[in-house]
């Protein structure tokens, strides 16, 4: 699509889809630093709405940027067509600035709102399939509004969202809200997240409501358990570990046993390859009764 480089004043350009990108006040304070030192090193991206009338698609955090630092024109990218087109040519480029999944996300639902697309049309318009563009639109509908815009204002990582608050908002929204709260608050490391999400999935309801009423609570359960832990592997030596080991080694083999019947015939075309497997395990196993029998 043909395009060309402009220099354009800030009250030229319209903030259209400024919702739609993550504000990280960090990689503002950083780009600010570098326009100082280097200048705009990378253009923005702008659809032409009118003759001197543009509509800012890509580099928001850049504008802002610029501002901050006193400058009164920003050098853009400016994409000729229709506005639908350059936010398409926008979300399937693959340039130095690539946009996050959530905000590719939220440009398609921009989209599909003011444009009236469906996702088979959104799919052809940006060159990916329709599996593609539905996930992506699943990230933004599932989420709740409130957990969106602590998205936006880079209060909680794109991890957590992506990750763990999406699919628990579409299993328990007021949940999902609460979780997001205690985020923005508190910082927690993607490991304790993963570890509360895992714990929270294999409760009881009562207990979900628990971790999910003070998150704290658990987290200070979580490092007391793993200081018992430690306390008692120093406490049995070695020889306590290899015997916790075996007692892991039995229940993964009954637990194995139990589910191989009724998967025998999906693994089929495994059956060598795990036979294979067995094989050595047994050998192992045989070495080691034999260790003990001697």
């Amino acid at each position: 699509m043909p395009s060309s480089v402009v220099e354009i004043e800030f009250h030229q350009i319209q903030l259209r889809y400024r919702h739609t990108r993550v504000w990280d006040e960090s990689v503002i304070e950083q780009l600010g630093r570098s326009i100082v030192v280097w200048g705009q090193l990378l253009p923005v991206t702008v659809g032409l709405l009118a003759p001197d009338r543009y509509v800012l698609i890509d580099g928001y955090l850049r504008v802002e940027a610029l501002k901050r630092r006193g400058f009164d024109t920003v050098q853009a990218h400016v994409i000729d067509g229709d506005e639908k087109q350059a936010v398409a040519q926008v979300i399937m480029r693959d340039e130095r600035r690539r946009l996050k999944h959530i905000e590719q996300a939220w440009l398609l639902q921009e989209l599909a709102q003011r444009f009236d697309q469906s996702v088979r049309q959104l799919a052809r318009l940006v060159g990916r399939d329709a599996s593609w563009v539905q996930r992506r639109l699943d990230l933004v509908r599932s989420l709740p509004a409130p957990v969106l815009r602590a998205v936006s204002q880079a209060k909680i990582t794109l991890w957590s969202a992506e990750r763990i608050l999406a699919p628990l908002a579409r299993a328990n929204t007021t949940h999902a809200k609460a979780l997001c709260d205690y985020l923005c608050a508190h910082t927690v490391s993607t490991r304790r997240l993963q570890a509360l999400f895992d714990h929270y999935k294999r409760s009881q309801k009562a207990v979900r409501q628990n971790i999910i009423d003070d998150p704290g609570l658990f987290f200070k359960t979580l490092e007391q358990q793993k200081h018992q832990r430690q306390a008692r592997r120093l406490r049995r030596g070695p020889e306590g570990q290899f015997l916790d080991e075996l007692n892991a080694l039995t229940v993964t083999c009954k637990r194995l046993a139990d589910k191989a019947q009724p998967l025998a015939p999906a693994l089929k075309a495994q059956h060598q390859s795990i036979s294979e497997k067995l094989d050595a395990l047994d050998t192992h196993l045989k070495q080691l009764n034999q260790v003990f029998k001697s």
